[in-house]
This record gives C-alpha cells, sequence and structure tokens, in this order.
C-alpha cells in the first residue's frame, strides 16, 4: 500500500487493540465506533475519529471488525449509497476481519463492487488467536482475495498478525475461520 493510512470500524475487545497495533507501527487510522469512550481512549494513542462511517469514504482500506455482518452492513450503508453517487478511487480495500458466512462476505462483497462501480473491492480476512492475540499484535489471520489485494494489503495485515496467509479468494479466509471454530 502507498499510502499508509485506514479507516477502521469497531474500536471493542479485539478492534480496539488491532487499530492500536496499526497505529504503533505508523499508520494513521481514523476510526469510529458506537461507543465515544472508545473513541476518546483511541484519541490519546493518536488516532483520529469520525463520527459517522460514511466520513471513512476517501480512505485506501477500510477495516471493518463488527459482532457481524449484519453490523456491517448497517454500519456500511450510508458509505455504500454515498459511493454510489461518487465513487471511491479504483483500488480502495474494504477488509471484514470479523467472523462471518462465506457466503454471506462474497455477497456483501458484490454490494461493494457494484456501489462502487467496481472501484473498491472486499476481502475478508478473520482472525484468531483471542484478545491476547489482539494485543500484542500475533493474531492468525486468514485472508480471502486475490493475490494482488493479499500483497498489497500485506503492511496492514502485518502490522497486526504473525501468521497471514491468503487461502483463496474472497470468501476463503471466512471458511477457513468457520472450519478452525469447529
Amino acid at each position: 500500500m502507498d499510502r499508509r493510512e485506514a479507516g477502521f470500524v469497531g474500536l471493542g475487545l479485539m478492534g480496539a487493540p488491532m487499530a492500536a497495533n496499526l497505529l504503533a507501527a505508523g499508520w494513521t487510522v481514523t476510526a469510529w465506533n458506537r461507543s465515544p469512550a472508545a473513541l476518546d481512549a483511541f484519541e490519546t494513542l493518536g488516532g483520529s475519529r469520525v463520527a459517522r462511517v460514511e466520513a471513512l469514504r476517501d480512505q485506501p482500506v477500510i477495516v471493518f471488525m463488527l459482532p457481524d455482518l449484519s453490523d456491517i452492513e448497517d454500519a456500511s450503508a450510508a458509505l455504500l449509497a454515498g459511493w454510489t453517487a461518487s465513487p471511491p478511487a479504483p483500488g480502495t480495500a474494504v477488509v471484514v476481519m470479523s467472523s462471518v458466512s462465506p457466503a454471506g462476505v462474497r455477497y456483501f462483497g458484490a454490494r461493494v463492487a457494484e456501489a462502487s462501480g467496481g472501484n473498491a473491492v472486499v476481502v475478508d480476512a478473520p482472525v484468531s488467536g483471542g484478545t491476547k492475540g489482539a494485543a500484542d499484535g500475533t493474531l492468525a489471520i486468514m485472508a480471502g482475495a486475490s493475490d494482488s489485494d493479499f500483497r498489497r494489503l500485506l503492511p496492514l495485515f502485518g502490522a497486526m498478525g504473525s501468521t497471514v496467509r491468503r487461502l483463496g479468494p474472497l470468501g476463503s479466509g471466512s471458511l477457513a475461520k468457520a472450519c478452525n471454530q469447529l
């Protein structure tokens, strides 16, 4: 990635330390979270905040770390509506790091591609390692992406995880995570 800038949506138990690790690795990170207290704590680390997810529209990468895909869809609705009217820059990446359904994330990827005029891609990259791995930056990251998108996002993933693997196209990371959970 040429620009080490990211939007981050979801500063919960996993997201807050993941975003903090991006900051520690020299990334400029702007976040949104439902809880203002989490945003206050994030700002003390050097991060920035936005009042609405759609304010992240010009970020080259937007990471979602929310409880499930319905939360991601709700949080991204205004963002996607804005992209329909005015598409993002080509190569924009939306990274779903939550544990979600493989079919659901593929459907979400199609919606993002359509709304962005083909300028944005979705990469699924669920994590394993719990809150300790998130805090230590040692998460295992299972990515579903094209080879070129994966290589472009490696600096982002490397700031949060110690084991990072591309497992195939969109949905493959979520499938691996589901198998891991079994």
